[in-house]
């Protein structure tokens, strides 16, 4: 931590968000031994290099191709129930890869143009790295790779964006999962230390020779051969996440014996415990005497479902159709207003981006109705939650919107409407 903070031990929260903020804002370094860059106004195009983006046009295609692949021959061939679930459990993991270098491609551009937005509070490490480790197992049980996770007390929290660290965990263990052959275990540890708390990531994949481990957390591969290592990154992953650890005031190395085998290091300043949090029970879902757990959770509700996109409506009503919703689906925001007037709609969900009439106009024109709504779309940065909030929705949902969270969503809206 700055020497200036140990002197202001009473330093407030909303004092170190805007010391991150301000972090957001600074010039953009340049690769080790280069000059620094001013950030510019908007992303400049010489950081998305021709390597950069073939690098990450690569791992999109791989992807794709896997996905495409399997679509193809649940449509052409007659599958076992052991197939049909390898199909599909394979499908879902690579578009859960595919979701999460979109969103870290769309950070990487954000922070060059120094136009990030952090939602800064206390974050709990342990519970955030769990939460990383998990999202990361399905991945590395694929492989045969087991994650081995250690850990320690800490004697306090980081004052954060939460989504953004665990957003850098979870490239960490992206990286060591790619690189490493099965079957292997990666040891991931937490626990304190001087700097406040240091996370390692140790893994069994490919070494780095000694020249090249300074250019591991580049954006560029370098021309110098002695310097460009066969590990490499794996989409914006390892430079993304240096980003990140420097944006809350912390630091990364890596170390290799060459051979095999990565341990990334990562510090980052701890602050005192927070208060304690109540949580709004009214909005935590309450489940009836007898009621069934998953079908019956949506028993009783009809929800409005509002999408120009024939494909999207299709598979979120099946969704909320499987859960007992009834489901009224319609294209236009002038078709749902007609249908809001012709009878109950207890919830009501709705994209953002539509010709014509959008979500925003839409929900100007009935929430004086008092329906619970939720906008579900693919506008999914800070400044759209907020945007979407301020019009009158009660809830920002991504997409693609995990089944669990768009039923518990719909739910919640739903038991809200039942006591108005």
């Amino acid at each position: 931590m700055p020497d200036h903070d140990r002197k202001n031990p009473q330093k407030s929260d909303s004092d170190t968000a805007h010391a991150m903020e301000d972090r957001v804002r600074r010039p953009v370094q340049a690769p080790a031994g280069g000059l620094p860059q001013e950030a510019p106004s908007s992303p400049d195009p010489a950081g998305f290099g021709d390597d950069y983006i073939n690098h990450i046009a690569h791992e999109l295609r791989a992807s794709l191709n896997t996905i495409v692949g399997w679509a193809e021959l649940l449509r052409t061939r007659g599958f076992d129930e052991a197939g049909r679930t390898r199909a599909a459990e394979t499908i879902l993991r690579h578009s859960h890869q595919q979701l999460w270098l979109i969103n870290a491609l769309m950070d990487t551009w954000r922070l060059m143009s120094g136009t990030l937005r952090l939602s800064v509070g206390p974050v709990d490490l342990r519970d955030l790295v769990r939460s990383a480790v998990q999202a990361m197992e399905p991945m590395a049980a694929a492989k045969d790779i087991r994650i081995q996770l250690d850990l320690a007390p800490l004697s306090g929290h980081v004052m954060g964006d939460a989504v953004r660290l665990k957003q850098a965990v979870v490239a960490l263990l992206v990286n060591a999962v790619h690189f490493t052959s099965a079957p292997s275990t990666i040891v991931l540890r937490l626990g304190p230390s001087l700097a406040g708390a240091e996370l390692t990531c140790h893994d069994e994949g490919l070494g780095v020779g000694r020249e090249a481990l300074a250019y591991l957390f580049d954006r560029h591969r370098p021309e110098d051969p002695t310097r460009a290592s066969r590990r490499g990154d794996v989409g914006v992953g390892l430079s993304l996440v240096r980003d990140v650890i420097d944006l809350h005031g912390g630091s990364i190395h890596a170390e290799s014996d060459g051979q095999r085998g990565v341990t990334f290091s990562l510090t980052l300043p701890l602050e005192s415990p927070p208060p304690a949090v109540r949580i709004d029970p009214t909005w935590i879902p309450q489940r009836g005497p007898g009621e069934h757990p998953l079908r019956s959770r949506l028993l009783g509700l009809t929800v409005l479902l509002v999408d120009d996109e024939a494909d999207a409506r299709e598979v979120v009503a099946a969704i909320l159709r499987h859960y007992g919703a009834a489901v009224v689906s319609v294209a236009t925001a002038a078709d749902a207003i007609a249908r809001m007037r012709a009878g109950r709609i207890d919830v009501l969900l709705t994209d953002i981006a539509m010709p014509g009439q959008d979500g925003y106009d839409l929900i100007r024109r009935v929430r004086k109705l008092g329906v619970p709504a939720a906008a579900l779309t693919a506008f999914t940065s800070e400044e759209d939650r907020r945007k979407a909030l301020a019009a009158g929705f009660q809830v920002h949902l991504s997409k693609p919107v995990e089944p669990g969270v768009l039923i518990d969503t719909i739910e919640t809206l739903g038991r809200r409407a039942n006591v108005r």
